[in-house]
C-alpha cells in the first residue's frame, strides 16, 4: 500500500509518500503505482517551474526507496492551487483503490517529523 500525507501550513506545504500500491503482481506494470507517480511527479514538475519563473518559493525534495517527501514554503500561496489538484486526484485513487492507496491530510498543528515518527511507531 501507498501511504501519502499532506501537511498544509500558513507559509505552504510538505507531502510524504511511502510504499508501493501493490495492485499489480510483483514484475507486472502497476497502474495504481504510475498514477500515484505521475501525480506526485507532476505536482512537483510544477513547483519546480514556479519557482524558477516567478523566482519566489524555496522548494525542497528528496527520494529515496520508496518515499518521496517535499516540502514548500515561501511561494505567497501560488502553491496551494498544487496542493488542491494533488490531494484531489489522489483521493479519487484512494476512492477507487482503497486497499492500495491511503491519503492523510493535515493541517498547522503538526510538523513532518512528527508524521514520520508516528509512521515509524505504527510499522
Amino acid at each position: 500500500m501507498t501511504i501519502i500525507h499532506t501537511l498544509r501550513r500558513e507559509d505552504g506545504f510538505s507531502v510524504w509518500a511511502n510504499g508501493h500500491a501493490e495492485y499489480a503482481k510483483a514484475g507486472d506494470d502497476d497502474i495504481v503505482c504510475a498514477g500515484i507517480s505521475a501525480l506526485l511527479f507532476s505536482v512537483l514538475s510544477y513547483l519546480e517551474c514556479l519557482s524558477e519563473k516567478t523566482g519566489i518559493g524555496d522548494l525542497k525534495y528528496g527520494w529515496h526507496e520508496g518515499d518521496l517527501i517535499y516540502h514548500t514554503e515561501g511561494f505567497g500561496g501560488q502553491d496551494f492551487f498544487a496542493l488542491d489538484l494533488l490531494e484531489t486526484g489522489l483521493k479519487m485513487l484512494a476512492e477507487r483503490y482503497p486497499a492500495h492507496v491511503k491519503v492523510n491530510t493535515h493541517t498547522d498543528g503538526i510538523s513532518l517529523d512528527d508524521l514520520l515518527q508516528e509512521e515509524d511507531a505504527h510499522g
